[in-house]
């Protein structure tokens, strides 16, 4: 069940949300959670993405490292 929660948001982002829950026809609350989902979904994302290159890098070292070691 969804809980209620409050939160300040600077005023010059308050207009640009009312802007785009006009564009988007939707309510402010219910932009701000889309807003808010779609948030998390990219801050996963780049999370996901992040730990892939350091894996990447983790592994290539240790082939280096095996492979030019004397």
């Amino acid at each position: 069940m969804a809980e209620a929660i409050g939160i300040r948001l600077d005023k010059n982002f308050l207009k640009k949300i009312e802007k785009l829950s006009k564009e988007e026809v939707l309510d402010r609350s219910s932009t701000i959670r889309k807003l808010v989902y779609l948030g998390y979904q990219n801050l996963i994302k780049k999370k996901n993405w992040i730990q892939i290159i350091k894996n990447i890098f983790y592994n290539c070292s240790k082939i280096i490292k095996k492979n030019f070691s004397n």
